[in-house]
Formats: C-alpha cells, sequence, structure tokens
C-alpha cells in the first residue's frame, strides 16, 4: 500500500481535514499574492542556478547572481515600487544560510548603478569569516534588529527559514515590504530528521479511521505497520532530489510550499500585496520532472476534492497563487 494524498499534507494540515470546527479565513482578494519566475541571466545567456551545484562553486555562483539580481530586476522593480508604492519599496532576498546570504550581499553591493542601501541578516554581530570581503557599505543586522530595516534599507537579504519563522517588518500596521525572491531552492532532503520523524508519523497517522474504530490494538497495527514501510522507503530511495521515490518528492515539495505560503503571509500584514519572485533557476529545470510546476500539478491532482477544499479554506489566494504559477486551474481540474 502506498502512501495517501494526505501524505502530501502538513501534519497540522491534516489534522483540520477532521476537525469539527473551521475557524480560520482564507484570503479570498484575487491576486493579492503572485508567484512568478524571475530568472537572472549570465555572461551566456543562459538562467542562472544555485541549487545542484558543487558547494565549492556556490561562493561564486551567489554572488554572480546577486549582481545579476540588482542590475537585471532590483533595480527597476525598486524604481517603480518608489513612485507608485513608496511606503513599501523594499525588497527581501531569501537563501538557505546565513553563509549564502553574505555571498548573496557581496554581489548585490558591487552591482553597477547600485542605488539602494543593503542590509545583511547576520548570526552575531562579530563577523563571520564567509564575511571578510562583504563590503563595508552593507549594513548588518542580527535578527532583533529586523524591526529597524525599514528606516535602514530597501533591501533585506537573510536566510529562508529566520525569514519564514519571524519576519515582523510593519510600519504602521501594515508590512513595509512589497516582494520577496527566492534566490536559492530551499533545501529538500530526506536525510532531516525533523522531515523524516514528521514523514514517518504521517504514513502511520493516515491509516486511523477519521470516526474511530472498536478495534484499537488492529488499528495501532496497521499504523505502525505503515510507519515501518514508510521508514522502509526513504531509507531506500536516493538522497538526490531528481532521483528519489516520487512520493518523496512530493512530500518535500508540499512542505515547502507551505512554507512559502507562511513567508507570504507574513509580507502581508495589514491586508497588503505581495509578489513571490522564484529567481534559482533549478526550481524551474524540468529535466527529470523535478521542477516545482510540475510537482505542484502532481500534488493537486492527487488530492481528494475533500483535502483542496481544506487547503483553500486554509490558505485561499496563496495556494492560488502557486497553482497558477504551475498553469493550473482549480475550478477546472
Amino acid at each position: 500500500m502506498g502512501l495517501s494524498a494526505t501524505a502530501y499534507l502538513p501534519q497540522a494540515v491534516q489534522e483540520h481535514i477532521h476537525a469539527p470546527v473551521r475557524w480560520w479565513l482564507p484570503d479570498t482578494r484575487p491576486e493579492s499574492i503572485v508567484t512568478l519566475a524571475t530568472p537572472v541571466r549570465g555572461s551566456n545567456g543562459d538562467a542562472m542556478r544555485i541549487g545542484g551545484l558543487p558547494p565549492e562553486l556556490k561562493p561564486n555562483a551567489l554572488r554572480d547572481l546577486g549582481r545579476g539580481l540588482y542590475e537585471q530586476q532590483l533595480a527597476k522593480r525598486l524604481a517603480r515600487l518608489e513612485k507608485h508604492e513608496p511606503e513599501r519599496a523594499r525588497v527581501i532576498l531569501a537563501v538557505n544560510s546565513y553563509e549564502q546570504a553574505a555571498y548573496l550581499a557581496s554581489g548585490v553591493a558591487q552591482a553597477d548603478g547600485l542605488n539602494h542601501r543593503v542590509c545583511l541578516l547576520v548570526k552575531k554581530p562579530e563577523k563571520q569569516n564567509y564575511e571578510e570581503h562583504l563590503p563595508a557599505h552593507v549594513d548588518r543586522m542580527v535578527r532583533e534588529e529586523l524591526k529597524e530595516f525599514p528606516d535602514r534599507g530597501a533591501i533585506l537579504i537573510a536566510p529562508l527559514a529566520v525569514i519564514g519563522r519571524g519576519l515582523n517588518i510593519v510600519v504602521g500596521t501594515r508590512s513595509a515590504v512589497r516582494d520577496i525572491y527566492l534566490c536559492v531552492r530551499p533545501v529538500l532532503s530526506i536525510e532531516d530528521t525533523d522531515w523524516l520523524h514528521a514523514s514517518v508519523n504521517a504514513a502511520g497517522f493516515n491509516t486511523l479511521p477519521a470516526a474511530g474504530s472498536d478495534e484499537p490494538l488492529a488499528v495501532l497495527r496497521a499504523a505502525s505497520e505503515a510507519s515501518w514501510k514508510q521508514l522502509t522507503k526513504i531509507l531506500r530511495s536516493p538522497a538526490r532530489f531528481s532521483n528519489m521515490d516520487h512520493d518523496l518528492r512530493k512530500e518535500l515539495v508540499a512542505g515547502m510550499l507551505v512554507l512559502l505560503i507562511q513567508l507570504a503571509g507574513r509580507a502581508r500584514r495589514g491586508e497588503t500585496d505581495m509578489t513571490l519572485h522564484i529567481v534559482d533557476h533549478s526550481i524551474h529545470d524540468k529535466k527529470f520532472s523535478s521542477d516545482l510546476a510540475t510537482i505542484i500539478e502532481q500534488i493537486y491532482r492527487d488530492w481528494t476534492p475533500e483535502q483542496r477544499d481544506v487547503m483553500n479554506e486554509l490558505y485561499g489566494q496563496a495556494l492560488q497563487a502557486f497553482l497558477t504559477y504551475a498553469g493550473l486551474d482549480r475550478e477546472t481540474l
């Protein structure tokens, strides 16, 4: 028996499926959240990618991406925001670690025609080794100073996990950030201990009958067997994303989508609009059918009508933004 489609929902969402009272409110304003592919072109004209590169190549690739992102996209976008939404003319560039953030910031700060202040979220006040070549005009700030970003800069570069959990950058009651740029594909690893535990737990959870059972021992035995089967699948699967078991890829991407949806929601304090730009070409690369759009379509088609309703109630226009990005129309599927 394979995993049910419910396994592609986060654990908290699975529990809502059986909740007797649904108290959450979706965001129903059309196009209040937009997801766009925003590539940066290298000197050879190809879209630049970070995900999948060997570790030793990423520092220079991130510097090049940062420089190109400002020159090709950010300079024009910020100028437009300054004209039409001056109170929100700020952007966040998201990566996977503080070290990646420093390399990206170095590139942005050395872009031709730089006309905006650059802020870098750092782990500690003391400079780290990977920050040695950081230009002096990059404003370093620790997490406790995030609320000061609107007064200190227009471009904030930070790890996705930190920003996703703690973004509270406002002017008054409205979000001070208009756009978020996903510059590096989030880490999608079946070797992550937290994810492994959650996946194995979800496999057992999915076998539990919604209406309960008069044979609890049999139910627990079935849940245990499903969990062990899931653990075996994970341990036997190749770790490389493009080669791993398709069901596991869907689970990983489903978790990433919820993280991005939550990030988008945090950037919309005060019922503001926002745009999520997906920059890293490795997220769009259709080789091996491991691109984000293809997997979103696979996940969405696997959901039952009830599961689709739950996700729509929970995430509203945020979900629609990703379906539109994937070329899907939820009204006709």
